[in-house]
């Protein structure tokens, strides 16, 4: 059982729950590494009293000294008692060793103990002792692999009297660590020794050492953090503040709101509805994606509009003068206020720990933390009285913004971020149907020249036929222009099956491709004609 890791003491309750002889058990133990007293234990003496020994005079039981420690083994074959009679071993009393005898065959005779996985052994040979676990194994394990960074401490109580020159990150592990009230009790509740505790278990023991070591991590830890806490609590107030303003601020923003507040108004009193003085915030994104019959949007209609007129197009790019939307929008008006009172409430513990720690002698680490801790408590409440101002400042600005698209501020829910989100989303619409119609307009100026060149080589046509090319990309249709065309002429002009055999047969045709341009196809006819 030893051999696969079972603990030492859970053998022994094995071994003698299975009726094992007790002097085997006292080997067992001794091989182990473990102290046996004379005395024989309360289970051994029950189990002689419930088979007492033989009282008979031909077979009397030998008594033994036993030696301190446990001897080598000689492998000899035993009598059986029930021929004892007559013989030499008959004889009576077996003789007795003195206690210098006794001591010569220890240190002659010692047993060397056996190697047992997980066991203790000699100095010499493993250095490794019995572990006593008191905490959750997994518990125990995670806790050990974290203390593996703090290697370079000679104990926990260094670990513990250092804290002050620890960095965040390791104060956060050890902050992570700390024994639970049950763990701390159990660690408490042990009276044994220390050293056969596991690498957790002990530095639980340091840890009940230093009551206020907890409170001592917790006011390092804030001080440590403070300044980054600060400056980003800092940069997201302003950065509200600033997104709120320039929303309120920009005209051109507004312009394009109220443009599609009208159009919205024509369309639904066409339909028979009255006209709305304002919408809400919820309604813009539906008014801007309102498709018409050949999938145009509201917001397209009214880019293409603005951007027509040409004074108008400053509405348009009404995105630049709310640049900081984007990165406003994750920012949340409660957050920072609870951000802000946490702040608030770790300084004041710090102030309560410097507090307790004057009362009382203090140590190394606990005097670091009344003269570092006094120092910092004045700066960090002038600090906070600063963030104060700055939370102040965009609750403002937020009150604003709701005001300007008249919605109600609801103390359980903050609409900024929605508000800030939905003009995002706009704006991003208004640059693609920007972006759309300049291309319509470039393909437009294109077109022209495109024509010409295709129809370079191709000999002058009548009026009749120029509306052919124009004509759409449907075969039959265009077929159909053809035949009329040429009729008004008396040409005659092969049916539809002749024509596209005839295209497709041509191989320096550009009609070889998946589809048939207009360009291939008035060649073809015109080659049809000329022959």
């Amino acid at each position: 059982m030893v051999k696969v890791g079972v603990p030492v003491l859970s053998a022994v309750h094995k071994m003698t729950q299975e009726g094992i002889d007790e002097d085997k058990i006292v080997y067992f133990k001794r091989a182990c590494g473990i102290q046996v007293d004379d005395e024989p234990t309360i289970a051994s003496k029950k189990r002689k009293a419930a088979n007492p020994p033989s009282t008979s005079p031909s077979t009397p039981q030998p008594r033994v000294k036993r030696p301190g420690t446990a001897l080598q083994r000689i492998h000899w074959t035993a009598v059986d008692k029930s021929k004892l009679e007559g013989s030499l071993w008959d004889a009576g009393d077996e003789e007795d060793l003195d206690d210098s005898a006794i001591r010569e065959l220890e240190e002659v005779f010692a047993a060397d103990a056996p190697a047992v996985v997980g066991m203790a052994t000699p100095a010499t040979q493993r250095k490794s002792k019995i572990q006593i676990s008191l905490i959750n194994p997994r518990r125990a394990q995670n806790v050990a692999i974290q203390l593996a960074q703090f290697k370079r401490f000679a104990s926990d109580d260094d670990i513990v009297s250092s804290v002050s020159s620890f960095t965040a990150d390791q104060l956060l592990i050890l902050t992570s660590i700390l024994p639970t009230t049950d763990e701390m009790a159990a660690v408490k509740g042990f009276d044994g020794n220390s050293s056969c505790l596991g690498r957790a278990e002990q530095f639980f023991v340091a840890v009940s050492q230093s009551p206020r070591l907890p409170s001592r991590l917790r006011s390092f830890l804030f001080m440590r953090q403070f300044d980054t806490q600060a400056s980003e609590l800092e940069q997201s107030l302003i950065l509200l503040a600033t997104a709120c303003k320039e929303v309120v601020q920009s005209a051109p923003l507004k312009s394009m709101l109220r443009r599609l507040l009208t159009v919205g108004n024509v369309m639904n009193t066409s339909a028979g509805r009255k006209t709305a003085a304002g919408i809400t915030v919820d309604s813009l994104l539906k008014t801007a994606t309102k498709r018409g019959r050949d999938k145009t949007t509201v917001v397209d209609h009214v880019v293409r509009t603005l951007l027509k007129q040409g004074d108008s197009e400053r509405v348009v790019e009404f995105t630049s003068t709310i640049s900081s939307i984007d990165k406003a929008i994750n920012v949340d008006i409660r957050d920072a206020q609870a951000t802000l009172k946490k702040m608030e409430s770790s300084l004041r513990s710090v102030s309560d720990a410097i507090s307790s720690e004057t009362e009382v002698e203090c140590t190394r680490s606990e005097s670091d933390l009344v003269d570092k801790g006094s120092q910092f408590v004045g700066q960090a409440a002038s600090r906070i009285d600063a963030l104060k101002s700055k939370l102040d400042a965009a609750r403002y600005n937020t009150r604003l913004l709701y005001r300007f698209f008249a919605e109600e501020e609801d103390p359980k829910e903050s609409r900024v971020s929605l508000i800030l989100n939905t003009l995002s989303e706009l704006a991003s619409l208004v640059k693609q149907s920007k972006e759309g119609w300049v291309a319509k307009q470039k393909k437009a100026e294109r077109k022209p020249s495109s024509g010409d060149k295709s129809t370079s080589n191709v000999p002058a046509t009548p009026t009749s036929r120029i509306s052919v090319a124009s004509s759409t990309l449907n075969r039959d249709g265009l077929l159909l222009a053809i035949k009329e065309t040429n009729q008004s002429k008396s040409v005659c002009v092969p049916d539809r099956k002749a024509l596209l055999s005839d295209i497709k047969n041509r191989p320096g045709d550009a009609v070889r491709r998946a589809k048939y341009d207009r360009s291939a196809l008035l060649a073809a006819i015109n080659h049809r004609r000329k022959e």
